[in-house]
């Protein structure tokens, strides 16, 4: 499906949005075209408290970033590469659910450099599947969670 298909985003964004859930069983290889418009209706959306892909999640690496201030929940149920992990950890400090498969179908190597450790005080439940063995010690050394909750 060509981009030129999707609606423009206009430039109030869509702060409306609450919830979004997205799914694309027609790209299971890579992201698809309407998955990276997705991406971007997003990040248009600053008051998002909860976003929900079944597709393999795009590139959040963006210039302008996102910034999900308010999002309580994400969910990447069909694989997101390490590094955009991160970018959600990092832009989304009232996190209190985490539900994530990571991409194992590439190669994924961590390039982020942290400037500060992540500390997720709200964060409540982590499920973390498809994580290679080498992948753990780079998310529990970058990241601070309360220790009362929920990990998977």
């Amino acid at each position: 499906m060509a981009a030129k298909f999707f609606p423009v985003i206009p430039p109030s964004g869509a702060p409306n949005l609450i919830e979004a859930y997205f799914s694309d069983w027609h790209h299971q290889d890579g992201a698809s075209e309407a998955a990276k418009w997705m991406v971007e209706f997003l990040k248009a959306a600053p008051n998002i408290r909860h976003v929900e892909f079944n597709t393999l999640v795009p590139s959040l690496k963006t210039p302008d970033g996102v910034l999900w201030a308010h999002l309580r929940v994400f969910e990447a149920q069909n694989g997101m590469q390490i590094d955009d992990l991160f970018i959600v950890l990092m832009s989304c400090p009232s996190l209190e659910t985490l539900d994530v498969n990571l991409d194992t179908r590439v190669d994924d190597p961590y390039t982020l450099e942290l400037e500060k450790e992540i500390c997720l005080e709200k964060l409540q439940t982590l499920t973390l599947a498809c994580i290679r063995q080498d992948q753990l010690p780079i998310i529990l050394n970058g990241s601070i969670f309360p220790l009362s909750n929920d990990f998977r």
